[in-house]
């Protein structure tokens, strides 16, 4: 099967015949990327990597002749960034980035006095408690550069949230993906040692990002948190937060057993219920702090390690997501949820797995396993879902295979898209993960 832009598979529920395919037309392209052409540019790589925002990283495409690129080029063109130039200062490098509405998000960088721009360093992002501030702030406190809370060979981000932006909002979990993709363009960073930190209302905010938007990141820590905050009536949610989406990360909680807002006790509570869902959550119990940041200190140790030795599946084998009606927050890794079947076709099977504030909104829910070449899809209520498919991940010279619910509903050799390979890479701003034909599966 040719590349193309998207293939769609229109499965036909509960029957076995294989799915109809309609064929965008895009095989021209591939007629041209084979005959000879001209040698890549030699300075695209070196823009599309330094730009930090997707409209950037667009323009350098739409520049550039992909015509007389082949597929294996360009993607060995994103997949291996250039060097980066040497910074300018090290230390405590202050920035902002700009909404929709250009309002400024101040943040902080902690780069290291040893900074080097050879090695790729992991990037731990910090979000801050007490949110409820008039006014954003550069929130790189007076604590932040004491070498005690110094996160080994790390990279720190510390952004800003406030009254009108908490850490709970899709404008922060927007921000948060804006600032990543920022820092990725100037620093050395590893795309699969990126980690979320909350403190307190941060780590509120973290349990909220790492369930709703849990792609860019390897892990998320918690220090004096309680995910039970996200259903309480001080904090608004604009969509339903599902629990088992937390599957998509390693999680480390640090509580304290005197902490007079969220002791340890309570945090077990749901620290159990999350093992249940298969959730990967660690629980450190501290039995001397309070509620405050000498808790992170004493935390230090633990997270260091915690940092170090935490990688994430660059294209993780096994993947779930919850998916609310008319939600925002699709994405996980190489799936895509859409839309869902009729609330008369729900299935009532989750509504055992209710959210952090239940809504009258209905869900559904993917579970996807990859063995080699086949994917196996367990389709609870969903309508419409994408696989993105990496050539890291599948073999494109041989049949690829989607068996849903049972039922055997594509089996194609696919050849990798350009056009998909260059949607995603500006999009995602990922080395490692790049992607080259996108199925979506239409129930």
């Amino acid at each position: 099967m040719e590349g193309t832009d998207r293939i769609l598979v229109e499965s036909k529920r509960r029957r076995t015949a294989l799915p109809m395919i309609r064929w965008p037309a895009f095989l021209l392209l591939w007629l041209l990327a084979a005959l000879p052409g001209q040698r890549p540019h030699a300075d695209w790589t070196h823009d599309f990597h330094a730009a930090g925002d997707p409209e950037e990283r667009q323009a350098v495409i739409d520049a550039l002749d992909t015509s007389a690129l082949s597929f294996e080029q360009l993607y060995h063109a994103l997949a291996n960034p250039p060097a980066k130039p040497r910074p300018d200062q090290t230390g405590v490098i202050r920035r902002h980035t700009l909404g929709a509405r250009k309002e400024r998000f101040p943040y902080a960088i902690l780069l290291p006095d040893d900074y080097d721009a050879a090695r790729a360093y992991p990037l731990v992002v910090f979000l801050h408690g007490s949110v409820s501030r008039k006014k954003p702030t550069h929130m790189m406190g007076r604590n932040s550069a004491d070498p005690e809370m110094i996160i080994g060979e790390a990279i720190q981000v510390y952004p800003s949230g406030w009254t009108e932006a908490k850490w709970w909002t899709p404008v922060q979990a927007a921000n948060l993906e804006r600032i990543i993709q920022h820092v990725k363009a100037d620093f050395h960073i590893d795309p699969d040692r990126v980690s979320l930190l909350g403190v307190s209302d941060g780590a509120t905010g973290g349990f909220y990002q790492a369930a709703t938007h849990p792609t860019p990141y390897a892990a998320f820590i918690s220090v004096i948190g309680y995910p039970g905050v996200l259903q309480s009536s001080r904090v608004y949610l604009d969509e339903n937060v599902y629990p088992i989406n937390l599957r998509a990360l390693k999680i480390l909680a640090f509580n304290t057993e005197k902490d007079p807002l969220y002791p340890v006790e309570n945090m077990r509570y749901f620290v159990d219920a999350f093992r249940e869902l298969d959730i990967d959550i660690e629980l450190v119990a501290d039995p001397y702090g309070g509620h405050d940041l000498n808790a992170l200190k004493r935390a230090m140790p633990r997270i260091r390690t915690f940092v170090s030795e935490t990688r994430r599946a660059t294209h993780p084998d096994r993947l779930t997501w919850q998916y609310e009606a008319g939600s925002r927050q699709h994405r996980n890794a190489w799936l895509q949820v859409h839309e869902l079947l009729p609330y008369s076709e729900r299935d009532t099977r989750l509504d055992a797995l209710s959210g952090m504030k239940p809504t009258r909104s209905h869900t559904g829910m993917i579970e996807l396993a990859r063995t080699d070449n086949t994917i196996a899809v367990q389709n609870l209520g969903v309508a419409r879902y994408s696989l993105l498919l990496s050539p890291d991940q599948f073999d494109f010279s041989r049949p690829i295979r989607v068996i849903e619910n049972g039922v055997e509903i594509f089996q194609a050799t696919l050849r990798p898209s350009k056009r998909v390979l260059l949607r995603y890479a500006v999009r995602d701003f990922d080395a490692s993960r790049l992607y080259g034909a996108e199925l979506e599966i239409a129930n």
